[in-house]
């Protein structure tokens, strides 16, 4: 489904690398089912619109489903991308724009953030230890970073990443249109109104990107393009679990034995 080709190393890089890298000049573009209730007479309403907001919040950001994030901080990220995509907006020269996924300054004012997804990882002892027993929760954690798909005229065009900095949620950099649109294609392939529920994961020692497709009936993994580069994966097939972190293992462990080298020459 995809084409498998090199990925931007920029979107590896830490948010203090980045921030490193804007101060150096090398940077341009960073800053770094339907519900039911059939009684309600026993509770109050009060706690029917808690539920209410709740519901809501989960529809907005399915992620949230996983990792029970506040409503309110929700709000805040949200704030916090609609706030910052105009200044990122601005930063594009008209000649990059088609780089970003848009044409013209029309685009460009008709831009706005879509439904946001968070990056999980995986931690590199926990690929090294990995047993066919555990779970996709077991072994995931989230990072605090938010992706937000640009969207003009209904498409994917790009994605304004937020994280915290200083303490408080900011829109921190935005990417070419090249991950938004395989993010795009992935939810459009396997729908949440299928049964889909995604989770984006990149393993930063292997430099790979991956969706979890978790549905009812089974969790398959469906590689990005740069996992089809850095593990040989092929972008017309899915994968189960098992199969992508043993896939892992040696990249992750060439990097942290590369790392620890590294360190005894300093």
């Amino acid at each position: 489904m995809f084409a498998c080709v090199n990925q931007r190393s920029d979107e590896f890089r830490t948010i203090e690398e980045l921030t490193c890298m804007k101060e150096k000049g090398e940077i341009m573009h960073y800053v770094r089912n339907e519900y039911l209730i059939r009684r309600v007479s026993t509770l109050s309403l009060g706690v029917v619109i808690c539920l209410m907001l709740l519901m809501m919040g989960n529809v907005l950001y399915p992620d949230a489903q996983r990792i029970n994030v506040p409503e309110e901080e929700l709000e805040e990220v949200r704030r916090a991308a609609e706030g910052g995509l105009p200044s990122f907006l601005k930063t594009i020269p008209i000649e990059d724009l088609e780089e970003y996924g848009l044409s013209d300054q029309r685009e460009l004012n008709q831009a706005m953030v879509g439904n946001p997804f968070r990056i999980y990882t995986v931690a590199p002892e926990s690929i090294l230890d990995y047993s066919r027993e555990m779970s996709l929760e077991e072994i995931i954690s989230p990072t605090s970073v938010w992706l937000f798909p640009v969207i003009v005229k209904a498409e994917t065009r790009a994605l304004l990443t937020v994280d915290v900095m200083g303490g408080e949620w900011r829109a921190v950099a935005i990417g070419r249109s090249g991950l938004a649109k395989q993010w795009a294609s992935v939810v459009e392939f396997w729908p949440s109104s299928e049964g889909y529920e995604h989770t984006f994961v990149r393993v930063f020692q292997a430099k790979s990107d991956f969706v979890v497709l978790s549905h009812p009936e089974k969790t398959e993994v469906t590689p990005l393009e740069s996992a089809c580069v850095s593990l040989g994966l092929s972008e017309a097939e899915t994968y189960s679990l098992s199969e992508v972190m043993m896939k892992l293992q040696k990249p992750v462990q060439d990097n942290l034995e590369s790392s620890q080298f590294i360190d005894q020459e300093r």
